[in-house]
């Protein structure tokens, strides 16, 4: 025992001295940074002023002192060297450090220069790097371009009809997107604590940052609405550590909203903003409006995305067309709602535009009725889309972010070199506002990217090289001097199959679509609505009408047909609530009648059909086609008034083998059809059981006033009264209606009697008197209308009236001694037959 406890306390030393031997190794531990240099400019003229900018990312969990030093190839340029205390990783991931500005010689020539950046520590370089600038005498072609960015910020419904959300992105894109780093919400209000930004906010507390920046924004009424929504209902958000936090309307977090809504106005007034509308969601207008041709579907989509533009930002008279999917069918209706600016695609658009061109540097007018102008802008598509939109994909280095945003600005200054230009171009790029952030590989360095392309054109106006500016500076500076003819129908992608044709399942969708605007276009035709005010006004007094509209255009929403977001779930929502409102506004009413009483198997039945108009309105040029189940069909065309009806009649005859048979009437129009295929609403739809036949057969008995029972033919004159009883084979599971006629001699006599479900006869007792000598010959008929075998449904037979008598006499026989006598006769002479 004492060996063993010395030998564990010796162990027990040797790891101890082992740890302390690692202590100053730990102390010693070699600082480590992430480090790269930039400008505050990418381009600068001589003599002007430069800040060399460094961006630090603390590596370890320590803080140290480092030295950053500056060298260029400018000779004479001296940058100071900045003493600083980088703190643990845990204290901050990010530190920003400005030289102070040094003035450039003025007698620098153009061309490219670099700047050289090294951190030291202890004599030694942690971290080292280089970035390149331009030096230009002034701004290209001596002439100022001016920069119109055009941001499109779009937030699908994330919700099914009656706002039932099933996704919150307009949510966490304005709160939280990973932007911690470099922005949190708490650093812009007091009182807050969010250690977070969404890429929608952060466009917004970018432009309070950067003064001299100017821009065009579009944020699309349904994401505006889904906001405002959020705003006064409350939400759900998570922090980045994953939280759960339920935000009431009256929380601080909850009004962020609405001061961004009203900091946006405020933008606007200052003319730093000029704010677009669109339609309300996102849907391709000019590809629906040449497949369908819903002029005033599309009219109201942008109307009511102009309401929420103006109810929540401001009115205005530019209009985001989304995707850019034109059709010159939408320049009269843009006209009309009083929206005279849009921004369509140089590569896609404008080499197909017909007319006076020169370049897409300008704005062009394109006329539509009443000699009105519509103003175009066509973006640059190759550096919107190839400098910004899709230039993301190596931004998990944020020196990267920073390197494109420098070649964006050094690609637009090559492209207006060397040029002949008698006025300012302008120069468009437009692109989403959000999605190139947040499918980079982060979404933080997207953000940066941001920050980066507004501080230099921030720079670069003051140095006179390049600005920024809105639509309204844009026609201050360059007017539009020609006019286009006509613009091809596309999209920004030069065609429509991103929406419409890459996979089975966007076929399938289409086909759904073409059925709802074949009923849509049919309740425009019959509520004769080709005038919009007519359109407004049924809309305001016919809530089953607005809901249609409503609901349509949720389906249309471009979003949900895209390929990489396709969701058949959400269009199938949107039109069964289409469909749904829709049928209740094509209306009427159906009577069917059976020959038969029921529709009787093995046999013809005749089925009359009676459709009355209960619509507020004529069903002009209808046709209405009638049709039961796989065995025969009719197709009337009608102009029917309100209340007016027609009637119909087919034949059937269901085979043994069918139990139900389904009657449907269904309605067209001539405006319904979509590609020549008719769409129809169905407005009745019944199964009716189809019965088994009944075998019926009749039987007989005559007796007098005197309770005798006539068996033979000869019989003295008298009261002679017949008691038939018609009996089915089996006992029918329905009523069924009997028609039977009696004759004797020259009279006849037509009744009608019913063999109730569930039982098997029916007797019926007629009387008549004979009081002439003779012959009398006798008939009894019966017409079951569900006998398959009627030999059995005629008895015939004589009375001869003579002053003799033979025959039965039976006393005080009662009633029902009368039933048992004539079921004892009918089963003799049942049995008899059959024999």
């Amino acid at each position: 025992m004492h060996y063993r406890f010395k030998t564990t306390t010796s162990i027990i030393l040797v790891l101890i001295a082992l740890i302390i031997s690692q202590i100053p190794q730990l102390e010693a531990q070699e600082p480590r940074v992430y480090a790269f240099v930039s400008t505050d400019s990418p381009i600068y003229t001589p003599g002007s002023e430069l800040i060399a900018e460094v961006f630090i990312y603390p590596q370890v969990n320590f803080s140290f002192t480092a030295t950053i030093r500056f060298t260029t190839n400018i000779q004479d340029l001296s940058i100071p060297d900045i003493t600083i205390e980088i703190p643990p990783i845990s204290k901050t991931r990010f530190l920003k450090i400005n030289s102070s500005p040094v003035r450039l010689p003025s007698d620098l020539v153009d061309g490219t220069y670099f700047l050289n950046m090294e951190i030291w520590f202890d004599n030694r370089i942690i971290a080292t790097d280089t970035v390149e600038f331009w030096i230009r005498g002034g701004p290209p072609s001596g002439i100022m371009p001016m920069i119109l960015f055009v941001w499109h910020n779009h937030q699908a419904p994330n919700y099914y009809y009656g706002l039932d959300f099933f996704a919150h992105w307009h949510i966490r894109h304005f709160y939280s997107d990973g932007l911690g780093i470099y922005y949190k919400l708490s650093d812009d209000y007091d009182g807050i604590e969010w250690n977070d930004m969404g890429t929608y906010y952060l466009h917004y507390y970018l432009l309070k940052k950067y003064e001299r920046v100017k821009v065009n924004h579009h944020y699309s009424p349904s994401l505006i609405y889904q906001l405002y929504v959020a705003s006064k209902l409350g939400f759900t958000l998570r922090t980045p550590e994953g939280e759960r936090i339920d935000v009431s309307p009256d929380s601080p977090l909850a009004k962020v909203i609405m001061d961004f809504f009203n900091g946006l106005k405020e933008l606007a007034d200052q003319g730093r903003v000029y704010l677009m509308t669109s339609c309300f969601a996102h849907t391709i207008l000019g590809y629906y409006i040449d497949r369908y041709d819903v002029s005033n579907l599309i009219k109201y989509d942008i109307e009511l995305g102009m309401e929420w533009t103006e109810k929540l930002l401001v009115k205005t008279n530019a209009i985001w067309t989304p995707e850019m999917a034109w059709s010159d069918k939408l320049i009269p209706i843009y006209l009309d709602l009083g929206l005279s600016i849009t921004v369509l695609d140089g590569t896609h658009h404008f080499p197909g535009a017909s007319g006076d061109k020169d370049t897409i540097w300008e704005p062009y007018v394109i006329k539509g009725p009443l000699d009105r102008e519509l103003i175009v802008f066509f973006r640059d598509q190759v550096v919107s889309d190839r400098d910004i939109g899709f230039t993301n994909t190596d931004w998990h280095d944020p020196r990267n972010a920073d390197r494109d945003a420098r070649t964006l600005y050094y690609n637009i200054y090559n492209i207006h070199s060397f040029k002949n230009y008698d006025r300012r171009p302008i120069h468009v790029i437009a692109a989403d506002g959000e999605n190139w952030m947040l499918f980079a590989p982060s979404v933080a360095n997207g953000a940066l990217f941001l920050d980066r392309i507004y501080q230099y054109i921030d720079k670069l106006a003051l140095l006179g090289i390049m600005e920024s500016g809105t639509f309204e500076d844009a026609l201050r500076v360059s007017p539009p001097r020609r006019v286009l003819n006509s613009i091809p129908s596309t999209s920004w992608l030069g065609g429509w199959g991103k929406w419409t044709a890459e996979i089975s399942d966007q076929i399938k969708a289409w086909e759904l679509m073409d059925e709802a605007m074949g009923k849509y276009k049919s309740l425009e035709y019959y509520y004769e609505t080709t005038d919009y005010s007519k359109y407004k006004a049924l809309l305001r007094t016919t809530p089953d009408f607005n809901e249609t509209v409503i609901a349509l255009i949720h389906a249309m929403d471009s979003d949900y047909w895209w390929r990489e977001f396709f969701s058949m779930s959400y269009i199938n929502n949107w039109l069964s609530v289409f469909h749904g409102y829709a049928n209740k506004l094509v209306k009427v009413d159906v009577s069917v009648a059976f020959s038969r009483g029921v529709l009787v198997k093995g046999i013809d039945n005749e089925v009359k059909i009676t459709i009355k108009n209960i619509n507020p309105y004529t069903l002009r040029s209808t046709k209405i086609l009638i049709s039961i189940e796989k065995l025969n069909q009719t197709i009337l065309t009608v102009n029917l008034r309100e209340g007016e009806y027609v009637t119909t009649s087919l034949t059937v005859k269901p085979g043994m083998n069918i139990d139900n048979v389904s009657i449907t009437v269904m309605l067209t129009n001539p405006a319904s059809k979509v590609y020549d295929r008719e769409t129809y609403f169905t407005v009745y739809n019944k199964i009716f059981k189809a019965y088994n036949p009944v075998d019926f057969n009749v039987t007989l008995v005559i007796m007098t006033l005197e309770d005798v029972i006539v068996f033979d033919k000869y019989h003295k004159p008298g009261t002679f009264i017949f008691l038939i009883r018609i009996s089915a084979s089996e006992p029918p599971e329905y009523d069924v209606p009997i028609r039977y006629v009696i004759k004797i001699g020259r009279e006849s006599y037509v009744g009608d009697t019913i063999v109730t479900s569930g039982n098997r006869y029916a007797l019926i007792e007629y009387s008549v008197e004979l009081k002439d000598y003779g012959k009398y010959e006798y008939s009894v008929f019966i017409e079951p209308l569900v006998d398959l075998i009627p030999d059995n449904n005629n008895i015939t037979g004589f009375i001869e009236v003579t002053k003799y008598e033979q025959g039965i006499r039976i006393q005080a026989l009662t009633p029902v001694a009368v039933i048992i006598v004539v079921i004892v006769i009918a089963a003799i002479l049942l049995i008899k037959r059959r024999i």
